[in-house]
């Protein structure tokens, strides 16, 4: 593992680095890759082990890859995967390193350790930036949303291979595609924000608002400049974090099972324009940056462009319990990074809109 920001490479680097490797491997995989023809080749040409990662990662997921690396004599780890996948597998690449699992680590309770081998993510979704980031999110043995952070948390390089992106369908491509929008859209109007941090958002934005709808239609060239937005935005919120969105999407998550890239494009939906009209201050670099306007006009359009057809989902999800969990220890730090600040009443509100907007009520 790194303990600087990850080093973008190509294919005949990885295969060198692999070739090079003294001892075999794990090679983490999302289910829909798993019968890849070149990850199958992977395997068999450099002794990797495949371990198949089904679903968002929970603190016994991690333990289990962990004790996985440990076996391996801590050889190189490569993550081929969406969010869940890299974040499971940069967790348990440090955990094997270290005497504790996964539990030990989590909300920053105690310093990661560094993973004694490579890790190499290649990302098949353009969304989660996971590829460059020093944060995991793992949930507890309640499925509640928490996060492991530090520098060990970085792999050593990142490989971008659009053909795999090709692949994913549609509507995950716009979940994922929005993920990486609000990344950008509260890194760059966070307290924690800078001039870097706007920098690299403003490399993303334009992108994801000129070729999203195209990646969803299939594009290929599409799919490629994703990526590389999908990239940016990760390293933006890898300085500035995020805020609301993420506050209560993680809740979202925990209280009604929503996919993150879902979860958190519900709750942008119902917290950006309150932030913008409040709080404008907070955008003007990040609008000045990007040269497209109103970020709420910006993210509006995009929304109006690939549709809303999949937005509604099921539950019986009460404003008490989200509001709950988007004010519990794990989803402070994203509260209190809003430069806009949702008391209990006005996030309550927020949510009840969301709520009947969105939610379609199951009966018993």
């Amino acid at each position: 593992m790194s303990n600087h920001e990850p080093d973008l490479i190509e294919i005949d680097t990885l295969q060198k680095l692999l070739i090079e490797s003294q001892n075999d491997g794990l090679l983490i995989v999302d289910p829909f890759f798993a019968d890849s023809h070149i990850l199958q080749q992977w395997a068999a040409a450099f002794n990797l082990q495949i371990h198949v990662h089904i679903g968002e990662p929970t603190e016994a997921d991690v333990d289990k890859m962990a004790q996985a690396v440990r076996l391996s004599d801590h050889g190189p780890v490569v993550a081929v995967g969406g969010g869940a996948v890299m974040d499971a597998a940069k967790a348990a690449a440090s955990v094997a390193s270290g005497h504790h699992g996964a539990s030990h680590y989590q909300l920053g309770a105690n310093e990661m350790p560094m993973a004694r081998g490579l890790v190499i993510c290649v990302p098949t979704t353009s969304g989660t930036g996971s590829e460059v980031t020093r944060t995991s999110i793992i949930s507890d043995a309640g499925g509640n949303k928490k996060w492991m952070y530090g520098d060990a948390l970085w792999p050593d390089h990142v490989l971008l291979l659009p053909e795999l992106v090709h692949s994913v369908p549609p509507r995950v491509k716009v979940f994922c595609g929005l993920d990486a929008m609000v990344h950008a859209l509260e890194a760059a109007s966070s307290r924690n924000s800078s001039a870097e941090v706007v920098a690299r958002a403003a490399q993303s934005i334009p992108i994801i608002l000129d070729v999203l709808a195209d990646s969803v239609a299939g594009d290929p060239e599409a799919d490629r400049q994703m990526q590389l937005a999908s990239l940016q935005a990760g390293r933006a919120i890898d300085l500035g974090g995020t805020t609301i969105g993420h506050c209560l999407g993680h809740a979202l998550g925990s209280v009604c099972q929503i996919p993150h890239g879902k979860a958190v494009s519900l709750a942008t939906q119902v917290t950006l324009e309150t932030c913008v009209r409040q709080t404008p201050h907070a955008f003007a670099a990040i609008e000045r940056a990007a040269e497209r306007g109103s970020m709420l006009d910006c993210w509006q359009g995009l929304i109006d462009r690939i549709g809303e057809d999949d937005f509604s989902f099921e539950g019986t999800a009460t404003v008490d319990e989200l509001l709950q969990s988007a004010l519990s220890v794990e989803n402070q730090p994203m509260h209190a990074a809003n430069v806009y600040c949702f008391d209990d009443q006005a996030l309550g509100a927020v949510i009840q809109a969301l709520l009947d907007q969105y939610q379609v009520r199951v009966v018993d």
